[in-house]
Formats: C-alpha cells, sequence, structure tokens
C-alpha cells in the first residue's frame, strides 16, 4: 500500500448512533456485550482514524454505513449485478438501490 496516497474507507458500525453527517457517528450505547469507556456520546470516526493514523494506515472514512448497506457495497464491488444486501440477525435489515427501473 503506497503510503502517499490516501485512502477512502465506508466504516461499517454496527451499534446506534446520531448520525448528522455522513462521515459522523455519535455512539448513543453500546450493545452486543461490548462496553469500551470513553466513547459513548462521542463521535466515533476521529478516535478510528486516530489508530489507523498511529498505526500508519492512510485511511480517512468518508462514510459511517450499517451492516445492511455495507454489505449491499461490498456484494456490489464483487458482483456490480448485486442489487439487495440483507442481513439476517435478530432482526431483519435490508437496503437496496430504487429498482424500479430494473424489475
Amino acid at each position: 500500500m503506497p503510503r502517499n496516497k490516501e485512502y477512502h474507507l465506508g466504516f461499517t458500525f454496527s451499534y446506534p448512533c446520531d448520525q448528522n453527517a455522513i462521515n459522523h457517528g455519535v455512539l448513543q450505547r453500546w450493545t452486543k456485550g461490548f462496553d469500551v469507556k470513553g466513547v459513548e456520546g462521542h463521535d466515533v470516526v476521529p478516535m478510528f482514524e486516530a489508530a489507523l493514523q498511529k498505526k500508519g494506515v492512510p485511511i480517512k472514512v468518508t462514510a459511517v454505513v450499517n451492516d445492511t448497506t455495507g454489505t449491499l457495497i461490498a456484494s456490489n464491488f464483487a458482483d456490480p449485478q448485486t442489487q439487495i444486501g440483507c442481513i439476517f440477525g435478530t432482526g431483519m435489515s435490508p437496503s437496496y438501490p430504487q429498482l424500479t427501473k430494473r424489475l
């Protein structure tokens, strides 16, 4: 990975956040048994970017996305015909682009 280039990342963060901008996410509360002190009520993006920078990884978080949107984006990268991302867990969360012209 060339160090003189900055890479952009869609950061999948699967916890409840207040998102006032596409690249900001203020953690409301930890779930799923996690509890990292000093994170709730704060924007997770600068913390993540600082950790990456400390390790010398030239990444800029361009978007904070939920796991379903991340699945759709990753799957579409692997297969451009992908039109739906879906997560089946404790609930169901679909993500899809506008499909009306394709159906």
